[in-house]
């Protein structure tokens, strides 16, 4: 349990995630859409999700709000 936290928390490395087979993420709400779209369209690069490189596929789960134009 980490200070002033109640959840658990696990910590994995750039080595660890890069090795995966797949790595997804999860992003809702307006407020993360600048953000993912400045990842997407490679504008932001000095962030962690923006420099992961994984073997496998990176996917993006987002929901309308945080899409934006990136929604179909």
């Amino acid at each position: 349990v980490t200070k002033g936290r109640p959840e658990a928390r696990i910590t994995l490395t750039y080595p660890v995630l890069e090795s995966s087979w797949m790595v997804v993420f999860l992003v809702s709400g307006a407020g993360k859409r600048d953000m993912l779209d400045g990842i997407l369209s490679g504008r932001i690069t000095d962030v962690p999700a923006a420099r992961l490189k994984p073997q496998g596929q990176l996917l993006w789960f987002a929901d309308r709000a945080a899409a934006g134009s990136w929604a179909g």
